[in-house]
């Protein structure tokens, strides 16, 4: 949970970002990142086009429900 954390709030200060950004920025190594994203994707939380992924439009309750 804690770096699902680091790497969320990394993504709300970046546009569109490569893993390798926000894997420097999150603190988190570019491996446990990528699982992390996927899963974030599969929630529909994030989404990744040309190599960089971004927050999602849809929020929380959308997603939930």
């Amino acid at each position: 949970r804690q770096f699902t954390e680091r790497a969320q709030s990394a993504l709300k200060n970046a546009g569109g970002a490569t893993v390798d950004r926000l894997a420097s920025a999150s603190g988190v190594e570019p491996r446990r990142l990528v699982g992390i994203l996927a899963v974030l994707d599969a929630e529909g939380l994030v989404t990744k086009h040309a190599g960089r992924w971004r927050k999602s439009r849809l929020t929380t309750s959308e997603v939930t429900g």
